[in-house]
């Protein structure tokens, strides 16, 4: 006989390899949520009884065991007559149920992976957002909820709802360290009405609203969760939550880095965020970029799409949505694919030499053992020069005035390569470098 899976978070239910199992009444589905709550360990017969009953019936073992009976009929419908149970065994002194497949004892687990932290950044937000929607999808209503009146059910509904909200708040970490901060509010708002003392709750929406832009309506949510902690129990907030608002009114938070996960890759073919790699790219190890699978695409097709000029992409954004994370994970698969990369900064101070970005992308890429740009005594790259490329290059200049940016420059092997600077950059889809 093949396994029977049990659910209980929700209404008690069970299915066999033919499909669901009708349980019969009230007192033998008690009996079964009995054992289940035992995790596998022999609940004696006296226990049942005095679980099942206030004031125990006369005859009530004899009827225990009439519903270990009916039980054991339609758990195991193919039994022979006389033959061991294996699922609803007999154990002295009393019974226990074998079970491997049980939707709270898979919600658990998956809790447990996360190492016990919603902190952004923490080794419990590595779990992936995945991994959390396929936790909170075994939930189809609360647990043990049929067995409210009996006190061993309760305890058990109330550890595993206990460990929900936990899932929740994981999951809208997972969220905002995935640089989805957006996603993460709604659930979030109906968590801190529903359960207005966890403060952790509180702290990750305000967190997830600032990252998401809303400084505004971050400050009021944590100044909400103060009036409340003081009006209904004469509390400060704790830690935590002050430390956020002091961050977000100083500025000093940091934009979470969407998290890299790698998937099987071998050589000779590669995928950069997703999108099959060609000969650009080639041999680079499968690495994904965690929500920037369209942007790492866009990089790619402007790489692959190098005839006989450079090409040149602009990477915008508002500061900290991680555009740095972006160009240098796309450069760091360039580089292990064999093409060349540089990149430069342009200082935010006034003594900085004019067209310095250019100066220092100069320098990397003609490194050692190639080639010198001509370059003038103050260290000024020329406004454009062409010089043999022996390998695919690509690189990225970033200044601090004007908007956000993270232009890139890209060339294909054999064909010159056409260095310059530019005055004001495109502002949207990749386009040719002017001759």
């Amino acid at each position: 006989m093949g396994s029977v899976r049990f659910g209980v978070l929700g209404p008690l239910v069970a299915s066999g390899p033919r499909g669901p199992l009708a349980l019969p009444g009230p007192r033998h589905r008690a009996v079964l949520a009995r054992l289940l709550v035992a995790r596998g360990r022999v609940v004696p017969v006296e226990r049942l009884v005095a679980d099942l009953w206030e004031s125990p019936p006369a005859g009530a073992v004899g009827a225990v065991q009439t519903f270990v009976s009916a039980l054991r009929r339609v758990l195991e419908p193919d039994r022979a007559p006389r033959a061991a149970a294996r699922v609803l065994v007999t154990a002295p002194p009393g019974y226990a149920l074998v079970a491997d497949e049980v939707d709270a004892w898979r919600f658990e687990a998956l809790v447990g992976s996360s190492s016990g932290s919603s902190s952004v950044g923490s080794a419990g937000s590595a779990v992936s957002v995945a991994d959390w929607d396929e936790a909170l999808a075994l939930w189809r209503g609360p647990a043990y909820a049929e067995f409210a009146e009996h006190g061993w059910a309760r305890a058990e509904a109330g550890r595993l709802a206990e460990l929900r909200l936990l899932a929740v708040e994981r999951r809208a970490a997972a969220l905002v360290g995935e640089g989805r901060s957006a996603e993460a509010v709604p659930d979030l708002e109906v968590q801190v009405e529903g359960h207005p003392w966890r403060e952790e709750s509180w702290r990750l929406l305000a967190l997830a609203q600032y990252h998401a832009g809303r400084q505004g309506d971050a400050l009021h949510v944590l100044r909400r969760a103060r009036d409340l902690l003081a009006a209904e129990l004469g509390v400060d907030p704790g830690p935590a939550l002050r430390t956020l608002e002091s961050d977000i009114l100083n500025h000093t938070l940091t934009p979470p880095t969407p998290a890299v996960t790698t998937t099987p890759g071998s050589a000779g073919s590669a995928r950069v965020a997703g999108v099959a790699g060609s000969a650009g790219v080639a041999g680079v190890a499968g690495v994904e970029l965690v929500g920037r699978a369209g942007e790492l695409a866009v990089l790619a097709a402007a790489a692959e799409s190098v005839a006989d000029r450079p090409r040149l992409v602009l990477v915008s954004g508002e500061a900290g949505v991680g555009k740095t994370a972006l160009v240098e994970s796309f450069a760091d698969r360039l580089a292990r694919s064999g093409w060349t990369t540089a990149q430069a900064a342009n200082p935010d101070t006034r003594d900085t030499p004019a067209a310095w970005p250019w100066t220092r992308l100069l320098d990397t890429l003609d490194g050692p053992g190639r080639p010198r740009s001509p370059t003038g005594s103050t260290g000024t790259a020329p406004s454009s020069t062409t010089s043999p490329a022996p390998h695919p290059s690509c690189w990225s200049s970033t200044t601090s005035t004007g908007p956000a940016r993270r232009p890139w420059t890209c060339s294909r092997p054999s064909w010159p390569t056409r260095r310059g600077s530019w005055s004001s950059p495109p502002t949207a889809t990749p386009t040719p470098v002017p001759p």
